[in-house]
């Protein structure tokens, strides 16, 4: 696979896969999980859309440039494999950094509960990267989880017009969804940046990166089961 644009579609189309194969891993909620799974399948007119709001077209870019350079052609598949779990990861990152959205107008003496939000969501998750633990994300972010569903998903990004109108043409194909409560799902998406940065470091383990373990992650876990087959607003 000597092609560039080859590779990108092929980096797109593998980190699209795993994504979906991770998606009852990651997504604690079902609505959310649920229009996750459909937003990424063939179903959705604006796939091609949602792929970028996402960023995975710039995550396939990006894993593309870094990577070309290194193996032979043939060893493309084996590379962006090895790529999924920091390109999941960053999916679900963004959903932190946009909660800090708008607060460089906050003085530092104001009251804001968006800041609370972040610096106690910020604070499990550097305790969780120095000390890990078995318990899951879902127990960790508990305190969190009524905060969190004051906040709307759509408008605490870069996107909200695009997730806005991706969301309602999930709502018209099932029917009988509430809007309000797929708009407030930044709680489900805080578990799954917890849970994907955990793959991260399963995935260092036994590398110069991550001292001396000998036991590797399954790569299997990350394609769930399955054998292959950054502004994320950017919209041409």
């Amino acid at each position: 696979m000597t092609n560039v644009i080859e590779r990108r579609r092929y980096a797109l189309r593998a980190t699209r896969d795993a994504l979906a194969a991770n998606l009852d891993r990651y997504l604690p909620d079902t609505t959310h999980r649920d229009y996750f799974r459909w937003a990424l399948s063939d179903q959705n007119p604006d796939q091609a859309l949602f792929c970028r709001i996402i960023a995975l077209d710039q995550l396939a870019h990006l894993t593309t440039a870094v990577l070309s350079d290194i193996g032979g052609n043939d060893d493309w598949p084996t590379l962006v494999n090895q790529a999924l779990p920091v390109n999941l990861y960053q999916v679900f990152e963004v959903v932190s950094d946009n909660l800090s959205l708008g607060l460089a107008d906050v003085r530092a003496d104001d009251d804001s509960e968006l800041r609370d939000l972040v610096v106690a969501f910020d604070t499990v998750a550097a305790d969780d990267l120095c000390h890990p633990t078995s318990r899951p994300a879902t127990e960790l972010l508990a305190h969190l989880k009524a905060p969190t569903h004051q906040v709307s998903s759509f408008a605490q990004s870069l996107a909200e017009r695009f997730h806005s109108t991706i969301a309602q043409k999930y709502a018209a194909s099932v029917g009988n969804l509430d809007l309000d409560v797929l708009e407030h799902t930044v709680w489900s998406g805080l578990v799954a940046n917890i849970e994907s940065g955990r793959d991260v470091l399963a995935a260092l383990a036994g590398t110069h990166a991550r001292g001396t373990s000998d036991a590797g992650p399954d790569d299997r876990a990350l394609r769930g089961g399955r054998p292959h087959a950054h502004d994320p607003s950017t919209v041409p």
